[in-house]
């Protein structure tokens, strides 16, 4: 198959590409500089392809200021409307858009799954919201469209998780704010099997949840990281100091919600680690 990917220079998009070409797969990068081409130059770049994958979007694990939640915004919402307009107008198109999207869009505290959901009513939420309307355009077009709404994807080559063991592997890690807040995750092997689970089903379409069947509080990963690295984790980081550093972006850390991928599972789907501390030990301890 002929893949085109958006943000493959990512961490996501660089395990992903490099996991598709091993199996065989054409893959193709759609780079950040092609979205300023004239339409007919972009439009060339879809040439020939069966299925494209947007992962286009501005880190949103720093500071927000205004202007940088344009950015945020246009490098997500943007991105897509231009893709799929572009879809639109090709004479032979693609069968298949999977477009990222993030599990921020559910409400703070609660729990949800595809059927039974509650959505947020902040910066993150509307943003998603938009994300994905703006992917489900390609529908109009009789393109299969994939929302897949991520949790925090694990691996220690990038992401979240290599963030955070230097101060775990010195002993520096420890609980944020009360410890309690839930965090949905998918350990990044999962989330790649996801993606050629869903590009092999051409029956499936609509929104997945990507992440562990077992989402974990705070308090429960800390104690699984520390673990897996052996080292203490007795420190407590309050939510002021990160809201100081954060500003808005925050929210990500220090609230979350219970996920769960009810319609991966019912398609058939198995995960390789759906327990954190299993999922841990392979992710820090394995040899690679």
């Amino acid at each position: 198959m002929n893949i085109l990917i958006s943000g493959s220079s990512g961490f996501i998009g660089s395990n992903l590409a490099a996991r598709l070409a091993s199996k065989g797969h054409s893959v193709k990068a759609l780079r950040r500089e092609d979205y300023s081409l004239p339409p007919e130059r972009f439009a060339s770049k879809f040439e020939g392809v069966d299925a494209v994958i947007n992962l286009s979007g501005a880190d949103i694990a720093v500071r927000w200021s205004e202007e940088y939640k344009k950015e945020i915004y246009e490098s997500r919402v943007g991105c897509t409307k231009k893709i799929v307009e572009t879809i639109k107008s090709l004479p032979e198109r693609p069968r298949l858009l999977i477009n990222a999207s993030a599990i921020g869009i559910y409400e703070s505290g609660l729990s949800h799954d595809e059927y039974d959901f509650r959505y947020g009513e902040d910066f993150l939420a509307k943003l998603c919201m938009d994300w994905e309307t703006a992917a489900l355009g390609a529908r109009e077009s009789g393109v299969r469209t994939v929302i897949f709404r991520f949790s925090a994807v694990l691996d220690k080559s990038g992401g979240a998780l290599k963030k955070m063991l230097l101060p775990f592997s010195l002993g520096l890690g420890g609980i944020i704010g009360g410890g309690g807040q839930y965090m949905s995750w998918v350990a990044l092997t999962d989330l790649l099997a996801a993606f050629e689970f869903v590009i092999a089903k051409e029956n499936l379409d609509g929104v997945f949840n990507i992440c562990s069947p077992r989402p974990v509080t705070n308090r429960e990963f800390t104690a699984a990281l520390a673990a897996a690295l052996r080292r203490p984790a007795f420190f407590r980081v309050p939510e002021f100091a990160l809201k100081l550093v954060f500003s808005g972006a925050e929210k990500i850390i220090c609230e979350g919600a219970a996920v769960y991928p009810k319609i991966l599972i019912e398609s058939g789907f198995r995960f390789e680690f759906e327990d954190i501390k299993t999922a841990l030990d392979y992710i820090i301890n394995r040899r690679s």
